[in-house]
């Protein structure tokens, strides 16, 4: 297994698996100090850390001290970043800085440093950085609503061969000039910078449907009586399962019938997210931004929905297809391209069977840092209709989102924000303020849409959901309804 340390991948033995390691739940990350990094008291160091439970919080912790120390929020792969400041009265001498979570993982800095678990011995002194070593321990838990979104995906390594090669199309072009229209028949499409329907301006604003496709019904009137109106179906495949089944596994694939012809009955749009296939690739040990998805995109393409009969290639309920996002930090110019060129491919082979529909890359993150993802090459991309983030960090609120939403106006796109969020644990009246300031933040940026993570019926405080019982945070999403 390797892990991104800020500057290369590094070798690391086996983690132990996620299904043996499933359900534990720790309340303070291990320490096992095994190196040093020499700076002095002041410098801000960035602790970037992999393994942890989805959707959750972590404390960074200095000599077993919270005082003056940050929290983060973690990603839905399992990532968080967080900058700390070493506190200036800090003595000369060994400091231990660790994460407090809710389970352990892997931590690297961004100033050539790899540490272990989720610590660190911190010498403070003048000087040079020095390396620390790492510790091979994992953990994780399951999440409690629906399948698992992967805390980790497995990165592009090895070889740096060409990808599989795809028939390539033209994009598709632009819709025509918008004028108001709140109609919910026909296909979204893009009208220059917005998103248009029937040739009206079309805001989407959504959230994220993890679990519940059992009960498709409810959680589309769940999104009626929030103001919504797109529902984003996601991690629906068994992403551990074998790749000559998993992916076209029947039952799974009428859940998603059912939840899109859930979605059509009240009037709601779809988006699509295909990296449940990406994360199973990852989970098999394949690297997905390689491996040919011509096969997976033409079964989806040509799916008929077994509820309405309606291919879903000719299904106006979706209004876009999302085929990777959260891609994992690339550390070369040749694993950068991989990337790229893995949608450059995804796009055209969608758009050989299906040019009816908005494509787009999936809401990336890891934005605000040199992360190696070639973020503009890629929003930019033939077949690419719209530039699409996740914001989960003060960094993506005021680095990325600007920045996206500065270079994808320069080439014409709509942007939208596909994922946000806050767990219920931060309280429902500081969610709730969370909300209107990002709702506030698309307002200021002019972006086409927002969806955030995750419609459901959880109440517990390490979950994301918003639902009724939520009752501010629910308020501010029906009030800054479009």
């Amino acid at each position: 297994m390797t892990f991104w340390d800020g500057n290369g991948w590094v070798n690391e033995v086996p983690a132990p698996s996620k299904s043996s390691l499933r359900g534990q739940r720790l309340s303070l990350v291990a320490l096992v100090i095994v190196g040093a990094l020499a700076i002095v008291g002041g410098v801000t160091v960035t602790l970037a850390g992999m393994g942890f439970v989805p959707r959750t919080t972590v404390q960074v912790v200095w000599d077993g001290s919270t005082k003056g120390m940050p929290t983060a929020s973690v990603t839905g792969q399992g990532r968080f970043k967080v900058s700390i400041s070493v506190p200036p009265t800090a003595s000369a001498g060994s400091h231990t800085v660790s994460v407090s979570g809710t389970t352990s993982g892997r931590v690297a800095t961004d100033a050539n440093v790899v540490t272990e678990i989720a610590s660190a011995s911190v010498l403070v002194q003048s000087g040079s950085i020095a390396s620390a070593g790492r510790s091979t321990t994992v953990s994780r838990t399951a999440k409690p609503d629906g399948p698992e979104k992967p805390s980790t995906t497995k990165s592009p390594r090895g070889g740096s061969g060409p990808a599989a090669s795809w028939t390539a199309m033209p994009s598709a072009t632009p819709g025509a000039a918008p004028s108001i229209s709140s109609s919910g028949t026909g296909f979204v499409a893009r009208c220059g910078r917005s998103l248009c329907l029937n040739g009206s301006p079309w805001y989407l604003f959504g959230a994220s449907q993890l679990g519940g496709l059992d009960d498709p019904n409810a959680r589309a009137e769940m999104a009626v009586s929030a103001n919504l109106n797109t529902i984003r179906i996601v991690n629906f495949l068994d992403e551990k399962g074998a790749l000559a089944t998993a992916p076209y596994e029947s039952w799974r694939w009428q859940r998603v019938d059912r939840a899109i012809a859930s979605a059509h009955g009240r009037g709601l749009k779809v988006i699509l997210d295909l990296s449940t296939y990406r994360n199973l690739l990852s989970n098999a040990g394949l690297n997905p931004y390689t491996h040919d998805w011509g096969a997976f995109i033409s079964f989806v393409a040509n799916r008929r929905n077994t509820v309405t009969g309606v291919r879903y290639a000719d299904d106006p309920t979706i209004a876009i297809v999302a085929f990777a996002g959260e891609v994992e930090p690339v550390n070369s110019t040749a694993n950068s391209l991989q990337v790229t060129n893995f949608f450059k491919k995804a796009f055209a082979s969608w758009q050989a069977i299906d040019p009816n529909h908005l494509l787009s890359s999936g809401g990336l993150l890891q934005l605000d840092w040199n992360s190696g993802i070639d973020w503009r090459t890629i929003f930019a991309l033939p077949g690419s209709d719209l530039c699409s983030i996740h914001d989960y960090s003060r960094a993506d609120q005021t680095i990325t989102t600007p920045a996206v939403a500065s270079y994808c106006a320069s080439i014409g796109r709509p942007w939208i924000t596909e994922e946000f969020g806050w767990e219920q644990a931060t309280g429902d009246l500081s969610r709730s303020r969370d909300f209107a300031a990002m709702y506030g933040l698309q307002s200021r940026y002019a972006a086409a849409g927002v969806a955030f993570w995750n419609l459901g019926p959880q109440t517990s405080g390490a979950t994301y959901d918003v639902n009724s019982a939520t009752a501010l945070t629910w308020a501010a999403v029906r009030s800054n309804a479009p």
